[in-house]
This record gives C-alpha cells, sequence and structure tokens, in this order.
C-alpha cells in the first residue's frame, strides 16, 4: 500500500491532492513512449494510466459537486494500488502520491498557502 495517511488529510489538502496525483501522473506516463516523437514504447503502460486517470478525475470534478456518488479515498487508494500492481507502475505512481501529498501539505500551510 501506499506510504500516506489520507485520513489525517484535511479537506483543503484533499482537494488538492487528488489533482496533484493527476498532474503527477501525467508526467509519469511521459516514460512509455519516445519524447519527441509520436512513438509509444509501453502501450500497455500507457493504458494503465490513462485508466488511473479516468478512476481519480471523478474524484476532483466531485469535489464541486457533493451529490456525485464516487469512491472514499481510502477505497480510491486501493483501487489506484490494484491495477498499479497490476500494470507493474507502482513505482511511479508511489511518487506521483508520496509527491502529491507533500505538496498539498506544503500548499495549505504557512503565510503563503492557497487555502
Amino acid at each position: 500500500m501506499f506510504p500516506i495517511k489520507i485520513a489525517e488529510l484535511r479537506e483543503a489538502q484533499r482537494a488538492l491532492f487528488w489533482p496533484l496525483v493527476a498532474f503527477n501522473l501525467t508526467i509519469a506516463a511521459r516514460s512509455t513512449y519516445t519524447p519527441q516523437t509520436e512513438a509509444v514504447t509501453e502501450p500497455e503502460k500507457l493504458r494503465v494510466y490513462s485508466e488511473l486517470q479516468h478512476q481519480i478525475l471523478p474524484k476532483c470534478i466531485a469535489h464541486h459537486d457533493p451529490k456525485k456518488r464516487i469512491l472514499n479515498d481510502t477505497d480510491l487508494l486501493d483501487a489506484i494500488w490494484h491495477k498499479a500492481e497490476a500494470g507493474n507502475i507502482v513505482g511511479s505512481v508511489t511518487w506521483a502520491i508520496t509527491d502529491a501529498e507533500k505538496r498539498a501539505l506544503m500548499m495549505t500551510q504557512g503565510p503563503n498557502s492557497v487555502m
């Protein structure tokens, strides 16, 4: 499982966390193709990144629409873990999640916080 404690994040931090994870996954997905070309070198992994985006982005939207039914944070992290494990991308997804947590915490604390 991922080394974060999602339940300890405040609402404002979780609101930043999920879009940051989605953004980080776009960076990680770049490893699946050859830069400055159209060549996709790892199409299976690229598909896994796409599927993860499909799971995460509704969470971002739901933050603005409380009536939307989606997985809770813990269940979503569990689903992401299993998909990352099956797609052999646990390392890059772990980076995406831990970096997002660190940035969400940093962005919501101190005098320059966004929240």
